[in-house]
C-alpha cells in the first residue's frame, strides 16, 4: 500500500452526506482514521450513529465581509449587469461545477415551472465543467435558452456574482 511504513495519522473531513454511506470498505477506512471533522451538526450525528465515531465540528470559513448582500440597489444592479439581468428580472442563482452529480438540469426543469407563474424569472448558472454543453442544449430544448444565463467560472468576482442573485438554489450538495 502507498501508506506502508508511514505513521502519520489520518484526519478525514466530512462535507457531504454521501461520505457517510455505510459499507464494508468505508467502515474499514474509517476504523483507520485518527480523527474526523464535520461541517455540520447533522453530519456529526450521522457519523456517530453510523460508525460510532465522534468529530470536531468546524464552523464555516466564509469571509462574511466579502460574501455579503448588496449594500444598496445600485450595488445590486451593478452585480446583475455582469449577467445581463434587467431590473425586473428575478435572478435565481447557483454556483457549482457543472458535472453530473450537481444536476443543474433539475434547476432548468424547475425554471420551466416557475416561469409559468413568474415570467421574469431567470436562472444564472455560475461555474464550468464537462456538463456545460449538455446543460446549454437542455435549456435550448426546453425553450429556455434566453432565460438561462451561463455565467462562467468567476474567481476574482465571485462575491459580486452572489450579490446579483435574488435567491440561491443548489439541487445537490457537494464540495467539488
Amino acid at each position: 500500500a502507498l501508506s506502508a511504513g508511514l505513521d502519520a495519522p489520518i484526519v478525514r473531513s466530512i462535507h457531504r452526506e454521501s461520505s457517510l454511506d455505510f459499507g464494508p470498505l468505508r467502515r474499514w477506512f474509517y476504523r483507520r482514521t485518527a480523527a474526523f471533522t464535520t461541517a455540520s451538526e447533522a453530519h456529526a450525528t450521522m457519523l456517530r450513529e453510523r460508525f460510532g465515531r465522534s468529530s470536531a465540528r468546524l464552523p464555516g470559513v466564509v469571509d462574511a465581509a466579502e460574501f455579503r448582500p448588496p449594500r444598496d440597489d445600485a450595488e445590486h444592479q451593478a452585480a446583475r449587469a455582469l449577467f445581463g439581468l434587467g431590473p425586473d428580472d428575478v435572478a435565481i442563482g447557483s454556483v457549482a461545477r457543472m458535472n453530473e452529480h450537481r444536476a443543474q438540469e433539475l434547476l432548468i426543469d424547475a425554471l420551466e415551472e416557475v416561469r409559468k407563474v413568474l415570467s421574469t424569472a431567470r436562472l444564472v448558472l455560475v461555474g464550468r465543467g464537462e456538463r456545460e454543453p449538455f446543460l446549454r442544449d437542455f435549456a435550448k430544448t426546453h425553450g429556455l435558452d434566453s432565460a438561462v444565463v451561463f455565467g462562467g467560472y468567476r474567481a476574482s468576482d465571485l462575491p459580486l456574482a452572489y450579490r446579483a442573485f435574488d435567491l440561491f438554489a443548489m439541487p445537490r450538495e457537494g464540495n467539488d
